[in-house]
């Protein structure tokens, strides 16, 4: 059950991205961001409003919902204004980096004991990225001798 559901995720990812491909060009990254999360929200009412009612919606830390809902729409988008602005490697490299980045600030914010397999398998999978996009070396940076 747990393999089929994963083959089933790596299905719908390739199918998003190659529907992405498809928008036409006139379209804004803005707007397909502004349109994914609309159509969560559709989801979520239809297939668990009904069955929940408000509690769907009632919750006791209104202010941790909405700032946790801020960062998700923030992610996106800083992707898009990043793809911009930079060549894709990069960018692919910097959101890749979020793995590690989400190991270690479970460490320090919840207290999480990482294993070190995670940590391995979180730097390679890294690494690999890194290897595949091409991007060279950071450049060495030289020491200035002293004058004396």
């Amino acid at each position: 059950m747990a393999m089929g559901a994963m083959i089933l995720t790596a299905f719908f990812w390739a199918f998003i991205e190659i529907l992405g491909g498809l928008i036409p060009n006139g379209y804004s990254p803005d707007q397909t961001a502004w349109l994914h999360y609309l159509v969560y929200l559709l989801f979520m009412m239809v297939a668990f409003g009904p069955r929940q009612g408000k509690t769907l919606v009632r919750t006791g830390c209104i202010g941790l919902q909405v700032s946790r809902a801020l960062l998700m729409l923030g992610m996106p988008l800083c992707f898009i204004w990043g793809a911009v602005l930079l060549p894709m490697q990069i960018v692919w490299l910097v959101s890749w980096s979020s793995v590690m980045m989400s190991l270690a600030l479970s460490g320090v914010l919840l207290h999480e004991r990482v294993a070190p397999g995670l940590w391995i398998a979180a730097a390679s999978g890294w690494v690999r990225i890194w290897i595949m996009s091409g991007t060279d070396l950071p450049p060495k940076i030289k020491r200035r001798r002293s004058a004396s």
